[in-house]
């Protein structure tokens, strides 16, 4: 059931277009806000998610449009739901999707899709490597939806950094496009000194970081792809991922880093989940 509070929230689910700069042009905005606090500034900030859509494809769906178009649904949406668009992947596309932020029991933010059909939502699936089929929520706190066939989400939940994933959906089920590295592009500074190398075996020395030094961020080898070491075969999945990082000066060079870890040398990547 859904309590005042996120009917107030839902309130604040408001579109309008986004004139900052975006990966995609003329998208409409809504915001779905989950949290709201005074900075140290005295500023009010709202936390939130954020839908991206093709007006000319999409808009917004409130709790009292959804129980009208499904009347089950009433009484058993649950109360983490902040934000909905009903919208098309593209003009030719004939299918409609009811898109879902649902901001997680545990900041487990998150986008799920269903399909709309007559009298019933049906939940977009994924393909799980042992041959199951269970539903997709996708991780991520924002995702555009700009008609090309394609949908794009970026988010630091559950994950080590802001990634970036474009995705398809192919008889109801959800495809991620391969990338050879996720970008990272995070500015930041050496909490401890660090090493790089030439290789992901971490055999051929580049240079040494000093703790407070400045570094960027630039690539992320993700896990599926990383070299995978005798302790990975014995847990069943890869522990470690590398991360291409550049000096101050401009030198380039991998640094392993644990998947799960919430405390890196690096100031600002850390695991974001629980």
């Amino acid at each position: 059931m859904i309590s005042s509070t996120f009917r107030i929230a839902l309130l604040l689910f408001t579109a309008f277009l986004h004139l900052q700069a975006q990966p995609f042009k003329n998208l409409n905005r809504y915001e779905a806000v989950y949290a709201t606090y005074t900075n140290e500034e005295g500023k009010k900030v709202n936390e939130a998610g954020y839908l991206y859509c093709n007006p000319a494809l999409g808009k917004p769906v409130s709790f009292d449009d959804l129980y009208h178009l499904y009347p089950f649904t009433k009484g058993n949406i649950p109360d983490t739901w902040l934000g909905m668009v009903r919208t098309k992947l593209s003009a030719a596309d004939k299918t409609e999707y009811l898109v879902v932020f649902d901001w997680g029991m545990s900041d487990d933010y998150n986008f799920a899709f269903f399909q709309m059909l007559k009298d019933t939502l049906l939940p977009l699936q994924t393909l799980n490597p042992d041959g199951q089929k269970t539903d997709a929520y996708i991780w991520g706190k924002e995702i555009y939806l700009p008609g090309n066939g394609y949908f794009y989400t970026t988010g630091h939940v559950n994950n080590l950094f802001n990634q970036r994933s474009k995705w398809a959906i192919a008889n109801n089920l959800l495809e991620e496009t391969a990338q050879p590295f996720y970008y990272v592009g995070l500015e930041t500074t050496a909490k401890e000194p660090i090493t790089i190398y030439a290789d992901t075996g971490l055999t051929q020395k580049v240079a040494d970081i000093a703790a407070g030094n400045a570094l960027t961020v630039l690539l992320n080898l993700p896990a599926e792809q990383a070299p995978a070491s005798a302790e990975d075969a014995a847990n069943g999945y890869r522990r470690y991922q590398y991360f291409l990082l550049k000096t101050e000066f401009g030198l380039a060079g991998w640094v392993k880093i644990d998947s799960y870890s919430m405390q890196t040398p690096i100031e600002g990547l850390f695991f974001a989940g629980d």
